[in-house]
C-alpha cells in the first residue's frame, strides 16, 4: 500500500517537472516568435507605407466612357492571311513592318487606341513605300511623299490586283476606294495622332477589315 503511495507521488512529481518544462519552452519559443512577428509585422507596415506613397505620387485618370466592344480588339492577320507575305529578307522595311505587325496584334484599340492609330497610320505608310521601293520598275510612278492617300488609291487601281483571280474582287477595290476617298481613313488618323480628336475605336475595327486586304497584297509583292 505505501509502495502504490510512493508511486503515486513519483509520477506526480515527474508530471509536475514535465509541465514546467514545457512551459517554460513554450514561454522562450512564444518570445522568439513574438520578435519574429514583430520584425514581420515591421516590413509588412513599411511594404504598404512605400506602397501608398508610390500610389499616391500617380497619376491615374479616371476611366472614361466606354463604347460597346466588338469581338476582335487588335488589327492582325491569321496565319493563312500571312502564308504569302514577302518578308524574308531582312531589311529595313521589313524589319519594321514585322514589328509593327506584331504589335498591332498585341495592343487592344479599346484600352490603347491612340498607340493602335499611329502604329495603323504607319503600317500603310511603310507598306505602301515599300511596294514602290521594291517595284518601282513594274509602277510606272514615283512615290509622292505628301499623299500617302493617292500612292495608295494609284496602288489599288493600278497594281495591286491586276493579278487576282479573287471573286469579290471588284468589291473589294471599291470598299478600300470608299475608306480612302469617301471616309479618308488618312485624315482621320492623322486627326488622332496629331490634333485632341478622340478616337474611334469601332471605325478603326472596321477600316481594318477592309484595308488589311489593302496589305496583305503589298505585302505578298
Amino acid at each position: 500500500m505505501q509502495q502504490d503511495v510512493t508511486d503515486s507521488k513519483n509520477e506526480k512529481g515527474m508530471l509536475h517537472e514535465e509541465i514546467e518544462g514545457n512551459i517554460g519552452q513554450s514561454s522562450e519559443q512564444k518570445k522568439a516568435t513574438d520578435t519574429t512577428d514583430d520584425k514581420d509585422m515591421d516590413k509588412t507596415d513599411k511594404n504598404e507605407n512605400n506602397s501608398t506613397n508610390i500610389n499616391q505620387e500617380r497619376y491615374v485618370p479616371e476611366i472614361r466612357y466606354n463604347p460597346k466592344r466588338y469581338k476582335g480588339e487588335t488589327l492582325y492577320f491569321t496565319r493563312d492571311e500571312a502564308n504569302k507575305f514577302q518578308l524574308a529578307t531582312e531589311n529595313d522595311y521589313n524589319l519594321k513592318i514585322k514589328s509593327l505587325l506584331y504589335d498591332l496584334g498585341k495592343f487592344s484599340v479599346y484600352t490603347h487606341p491612340y498607340t493602335v492609330a499611329l502604329l495603323y497610320r504607319t503600317l500603310l505608310e511603310i507598306c505602301t513605300k515599300r511596294v514602290y521601293h521594291v517595284k518601282a520598275s513594274e509602277i510606272g510612278r514615283t512615290y509622292n511623299e505628301n499623299d500617302l492617300k493617292s500612292n495608295m488609291l494609284y496602288l489599288t487601281n493600278n497594281f495591286l490586283f491586276n493579278k487576282s483571280k479573287q471573286k469579290d474582287l471588284p468589291k473589294i477595290k471599291e470598299t478600300i476606294k470608299e475608306y480612302l476617298s469617301g471616309t479618308d481613313i488618312i485624315q482621320i488618323l492623322n486627326l488622332y495622332i496629331h490634333y485632341s480628336n478622340s478616337v474611334d475605336e469601332n471605325l478603326i475595327l472596321s477600316s481594318w477589315k477592309s484595308l488589311k486586304k489593302y496589305v496583305q497584297s503589298c505585302l505578298e509583292k
